[in-house]
């Protein structure tokens, strides 16, 4: 019977800290959960603050950077008058035909300027023509003859803004062979269809070229100084004179010796 009292008492001891156990167990949940549902809220309520309001400055400072950029084609450089030497050589190392000018060409009253880009086509010259392509699809030709003593530019062919013109027989500028033909003030070349081509610096010398270079020239009556003229003309005025009075004292020495006899 005591060992019986020993078990039951054990047995109570037993169950009671089986109570306490649980109840231990029980309490530690309640306190975990509400320390977590209370701090958590605090740290996502910055976030959106702070990166909705950062962004949008950065969009204001791109749209001036596209205003200024419709400005630049605007600074397209515009065709210069040039005066350009034109050289077109035969056997591929002899020089035969030298043409130098600045030209430019009426087109219904638009003007067109031949610049620096123009260039003489060698499969389409020779000694007595010269072919030369400048701007957008635009040519001209100069056509020079001769009769074995002499040489003229007889003939004018342009292609000019699509429209097609020429002019033929002109006989201009006429020199000797071997030497040049000089018209610094230019001429004006009147062609068909509404079109007129004009030279300044004008100097040409086709078929024979000695050396490369330009021989004598022969100037165009505008480049003459007006003054020669009229040195010219008071010279032979003078010499008139001076005919008529040796005629006159001729006769009246003629007369007296007659009365004498």
């Amino acid at each position: 019977m005591g060992v019986m009292k020993i078990a039951i008492i054990l047995g109570i001891l037993a169950v009671s800290g089986l109570v306490k156990a649980t109840g231990d167990t029980t309490e530690q949940p309640t306190d975990a959960p509400t320390n977590d549902t209370t701090t958590s809220p605090e740290t996502i309520t910055p976030t959106p603050s702070d990166t909705t309001t950062s962004t949008p400055p950065k969009t204001t400072g791109t749209p001036p950077h596209t205003t200024s950029k419709p400005t630049t084609p605007a600074t397209t450089p515009a065709p210069v008058l040039a005066t350009n030497t034109y050289t077109i050589k035969k056997n591929g190392n002899e020089t035969c035909l030298l043409v130098t000018m600045s030209a430019s060409f009426s087109v219904n009253g638009k003007s067109v300027i031949v610049g620096k880009d123009a260039k003489a086509d060698t499969t389409k010259s020779n000694c007595g023509k010269l072919f030369v392509n400048f701007g957008t699809a635009n040519w001209f030709s100069l056509l020079f003859k001769t009769d074995n003593k002499s040489f003229f530019l007889d003939t004018v062919e342009a292609n000019v803004n699509t429209v097609d013109a020429n002019t033929t027989k002109q006989e201009i500028g006429k020199a000797a062979l071997k030497a040049s033909y000089r018209c610094t003030s230019g001429i004006d070349i009147k062609l068909n269809h509404n079109v007129t081509m004009h030279t300044t610096n004008v100097q040409f010398q086709p078929f024979q070229v000695v050396k490369g270079q330009y021989g004598t020239a022969y100037n165009c009556h505008k480049d003459l100084s007006p003054i020669i003229p009229i040195v010219v003309g008071s010279v032979l005025a003078a010499l008139v004179v001076i005919v008529v009075i040796a005629y006159i004292i001729g006769r009246r020495r003629s007369r007296t010796g007659y009365e004498e006899i």
